[in-house]
């Protein structure tokens, strides 16, 4: 069904990677909206349960045929001649003894299939606990925590294992579980790290703190200006995600949870390199969506007072959908669809603020898009009829004016095919990178006959799964993760390696800033060393803040001396955005508070978040 412009709800915060900026009006604070039926529990966190057949069918009554035989009448005793006397007497003699012979045979038939079928069973889960033992699983998991299958394991473990030091034959070799190709279609369970591997003890430290992350680390600005936890991101998710994504991985990679021998002076603080990993991750996480508790990208780019409704096609000149894989990978890209439709399901709530983006095919030729006025007084009680708000749900202020198309500095009057806004804890987005997703985890998998973590879902026809999903709520942070295996853990670039300063970091005591200033460069602006191309880092003292509070909140810093001076941690520092050739610059004048772009700014300026003024 083909959507109206007018009926639709967009969203706003810019976020975005590798050469996205990432700025964002003082009060895009957005929260999170529930998409129709499938997404209606992801603000809670909760798998969306499937409804089951509880109806149970009436218990047949035993057929007593009605009234009971009338007794007959005694004959009349008959003498007994020996031959009865003997058999009766026989029958007195037998009396008190149990009847076992033939009821025992017809017991041992009934009892022998059952015995039989028990050990075999019994054999059964303990060839399965032996297996699993052997591969460092748990077999007490429940199926709940079955999230997704493998990705590809390049072969590994598909041997008959049997358990050390067991005397007992081998036992025959179990069916494996079906082929992501396969016509079931259901995801495998993921491997179990072992109990004594740095990555157990990384997802046992984030289970042991998940009220410290989902109440104190994991909050999103208000519109009031106050801290709340997100309605989106837990310690459920991360934690989900983080196993899959450690022990499956994509394409050879891993996301690094620590590794044995690692460390160059204690066995026993291997975990850290993987737990400061994730705090560097959270970091930036804290500061792209998490705080504005957005997983949808928001309508932000503010073109000459109006919000284009085109802007869903790209931000700041950018064209998303025109974003292509390297050479070596254009086999992965998305096909661009016309004919796609789909709508955002989180946008900003900040006053006036844009509904979510959406993206439909042009209904003719000369069909266009208009803008949104975050101006409009839509709640007007007294007219006849009365106006409403109703884009979006919370929404107070604003509306659609479709009289002419207003273009977006792309220069797109209408969002026909624009379906790739960023999507996720670090905004995933374009055909190429969605591709990937598909390629490596989804449909394109399971279709090529490769092992698929979600052989279900096919992120080129459906990129808003990622934040829709109620079932698989860890999708947001996966393709966060995804990216960060990708862009940092892989990083190596002017003599700065990712992996090897971040083990430099952690064995000089956790005290350098530049390590979280270099990463904070990467994820913001594509180099370790800002400016380079695109400016210096966007809400750099922020996200140094996040880091901070995360490797505190892990118990993995006290309040080291020099560390964190002048640095303001808590919910969120009290932060603005301002004018500035640099961010430093922004901050030592506060020039033009609240700019929302560059537009807003002098020529050579630019507008910076996280300035403290």
């Amino acid at each position: 069904m083909l959507l109206r412009i007018v009926n639709h709800s967009f969203l706003l915060t810019a976020i975005g990677i590798g050469g996205h900026f990432l700025f964002h009006p003082p009060t895009a604070s957005s929260s999170f909206v529930h998409a129709k039926d499938d997404t209606e529990n992801i603000h809670n966190g909760l798998p969306h349960l499937a409804a089951g057949d509880f109806g149970q069918g009436l218990r047949k009554k035993r057929n007593v045929g009605g009234r009971r035989r009338p007794n007959k009448k005694k004959p009349r005793k008959k003498k007994k001649n020996n031959k009865e006397k003997k058999k009766n007497k026989s029958k007195e003699e037998n009396k008190d003894k149990p009847r076992k012979k033939n009821k025992d045979k017809k017991k041992d038939k009934k009892k022998k299939p059952k015995e039989e079928n028990k050990d075999k069973k019994k054999d059964k889960q303990e060839n399965i606990q032996n297996k699993d033992n052997d591969k460092g699983g748990d077999s007490s998991s429940s199926k709940d925590s079955s999230l997704a299958g493998s990705f590809a394991n390049n072969g590994k473990d598909k041997g008959n294992q049997s358990t050390a030091g067991s005397n007992k034959p081998s036992k025959p070799k179990q069916p494996s579980q079906p082929s992501a190709g396969s016509s079931n279609n259901k995801p495998s369970k993921p491997k179990q790290p072992s109990e004594s591997s740095p990555a157990s003890q990384v997802l046992h430290i984030l289970s042991s703190k998940s009220t410290t992350i989902d109440t104190k680390l994991f909050l999103y600005e208000t519109p009031g200006g106050g801290w709340e936890p997100s309605t989106i991101y837990n310690q459920d998710g991360l934690s989900k995600g983080l196993q899959i994504m450690n022990s499956r991985g994509v394409a050879g990679m891993h996301y690094y949870l620590g590794d044995k021998g690692s460390s160059s002076s204690n066995s026993n603080d291997e975990y850290k390199y993987g737990l400061t990993n994730v705090a560097a991750f959270l970091a930036q996480s804290m500061k792209e969506t998490i705080k504005y508790n957005a997983c949808s990208e928001n309508n932000w780019d503010l073109i000459q007072g109006v919000y284009a409704i085109s802007n869903a096609c790209g931000q700041l000149g950018q064209s998303y959908q025109d974003y292509k894989c390297p050479k070596g990978e254009e086999h992965m890209v998305c096909e661009i669809d016309l004919e796609m439709e789909s709508r955002a399901v989180t946008n900003a709530k900040w006053y006036g603020a844009p509904p979510p983006f959406f993206c439909e095919p042009k209904k003719n030729k000369d069909d266009f898009t208009g803008k949104w006025n975050h101006g409009f007084m839509c709640n007007v009680g007294w007219l006849d009829p009365p106006l409403k708000c109703e884009e979006y749900e919370g929404q107070k202020a604003g509306g659609y004016v479709n009289d002419k198309p207003v273009a977006n500095r792309a220069g797109r009057t209408d969002v026909e095919g624009c379906c790739w806004w960023g999507r996720g804890v670090i905004q995933t987005t374009g055909p190429c990178n969605f591709g990937k997703l598909n390629y490596y985890l989804g449909a394109r998998a399971a279709k090529d006959g490769r092992d698929s973590a979600y052989p279900s879902i096919d992120f080129c026809k459906d990129p808003e799964i990622i934040c829709s999903s109620s079932k698989y709520v860890e999708l947001k942070w996966i393709a966060g993760m995804f990216y960060w295996m990708e862009s940092v853990q892989q990083y190596n670039e002017g003599g700065w390696n990712y992996m090897e300063e971040l083990r430099k970091f952690v064995d000089g005591g956790l005290k350098d800033r530049g390590f979280i200033d270099a990463v904070s460069g990467i994820v913001n602006r594509g180099c370790h060393n800002p400016p380079c191309g695109t400016g210096a880092v966007d809400g750099g003292t922020e996200r140094n803040a996040n880091f901070i509070k995360t490797l505190r909140a892990f118990e993995l810093i006290d309040s080291p001396e020099g560390f964190d001076k002048d640095v303001k941690v808590g919910g969120g520092s009290t932060t603005s955005t301002a004018c500035g050739a640099d961010h430093a610059k922004a901050s030592a004048s506060c020039k033009n508070i609240g700019c929302h772009s560059q537009l807003d700014c002098d020529a050579g300026e630019y507008c910076w978040n996280g300035v403290e003024c």
